[in-house]
């Protein structure tokens, strides 16, 4: 006689858990992970941070950005969202953080990388860049000294290769950045008629790297910045946010709009930006056409 578990055989009962612990794991390779690492610096050494000449004022609104688009993230149902704020944001903090994403990053998976602070620019005379100059974000910890070494900005280039290890996985990688000079990826007090500007004096120590990382925007990944390069990235309203990051969480927080194709979200920004700064300020959107014509995310 056949044992019954309530109606229905036990070597049924038996073959069907199998089954299920046998596909439980191709299922949950078969769901995107989404993970994310967003970073937000407002507090600069209480004596302002100085690096090559250059001193680093506290700015007011960057880590309410930082905060405001971590729990956006969250809320659009991200797996893990890394927030590193001001003494956590450290240079070597960041690219560990970066490093995070692309370890157990599988193909089809989403990163997300954004940044709100302080963007400069470094010399570089082996630059291909017609200015020899390489775009930054200035970390927390900039002008410290670190082991003999003073700790400098993370330039673009440094960021490419970051970038590019996430890409080599095979993940979908979108990357935000309100700063200034962030039309290459890449905010400060500057006053101005509309507000405050995110941006700082460039480092003229020369870095001479000759490096040429492949651009993340022209290996699939979605690049939406604040500014043009030569543009300030502007802070403004009471409480004090970035124009930017306002206008790109307002889009997103809108019903469907993370199902927009990026091309669609991003006029929405640029639009609303437009209208913030009084056509002072200009978005970016770098990447290929295959990027522009899908989900943001």
């Amino acid at each position: 006689m056949t044992n019954r578990s309530r109606g229905v055989p036990t070597a049924l009962v038996s073959g069907l858990a199998l089954a299920w612990a046998i596909l439980q794991p191709a299922l949950a390779l078969a769901v995107p992970s989404r993970h994310a690492l967003v970073v937000g610096i407002d507090t600069y050494p209480a004596e302002g941070a100085v690096s090559g000449g250059r001193r680093f004022l506290p700015l007011h609104g960057a880590v309410a950005d930082a905060r405001a688009f971590a729990a956006l993230l969250e809320k659009l149902g991200f797996d893990r969202v890394t927030l590193l704020v001001d003494r956590d944001a450290t240079r070597q903090g960041i690219l560990d953080g970066l490093a995070a994403l692309a370890s157990d990053a599988r193909p089809g998976d989403v990163r997300v990388f954004f940044y709100a602070g302080h963007g400069s620019q470094v010399r570089n005379s082996l630059s291909p860049e017609l200015d020899l100059r390489d775009e930054s974000f200035v970390p927390v910890d900039v002008g410290s000294v670190k082991g003999g070494v003073e700790v400098r900005d993370l330039r673009d280039k440094e960021l490419a290769k970051a970038l590019n290890a996430i890409i080599d996985t095979g993940a979908l990688l979108t990357v935000g950045a309100d700063s200034c000079h962030s039309g290459s990826v890449t905010r400060g007090p500057k006053p101005n008629a509309v507000g405050a500007a995110r941006g700082a004096p460039w480092d003229e120590r020369d870095v001479k790297d000759g490096s040429r990382p492949a651009p993340p925007e022209t290996r699939g990944a979605l690049i939406i910045s604040a500014a043009q390069d030569e543009q300030p990235a502007q802070e403004m309203g009471s409480p004090t946010r970035g124009a930017f990051t306002t206008a790109l969480v307002a889009a997103l927080s809108q019903e469907g709009a993370a199902d927009l194709p990026a091309r669609a979200l991003f006029q929405k920004v640029a639009d609303a930006v437009h209208v913030a700064t009084h056509g002072s300020q200009v978005p970016v959107l770098g990447g290929d056409v295959q990027r522009y014509v899908v989900k943001f995310f």
